[in-house]
């Protein structure tokens, strides 16, 4: 049983959910999350976005990160902390 070894320093996560491995550029992520692609953007500059993979210079987006982001910035109400 051979082990591939990490693709050109990404690390490797073992997942259970890698059901869908299915890309998203920028452009297609902003539109699945109904944003600007300047804001999905600030919010991978500022660290306060989805997950992303960096391949060369392409930065895609596979949907369960994106959906596993807006889970993560759902709240019940105004005064509850932010995560």
């Amino acid at each position: 049983m051979s082990t591939k070894p990490p693709v050109s320093g990404c690390e490797t996560e073992t997942n259970s959910n890698t059901t869908d491995l299915a890309l998203h550029t920028q452009p297609e992520a902003a539109r699945i999350l109904r944003l600007s692609e300047r804001s999905l953007e600030r919010h991978r500059v500022q660290g306060t976005g989805p997950r992303y993979a960096s391949l060369g210079r392409r930065i895609v987006y596979t949907r369960g990160d994106l959906l596993a982001w807006v889970r993560d910035c759902s709240r019940r109400s105004t005064s509850e902390p932010r995560r």
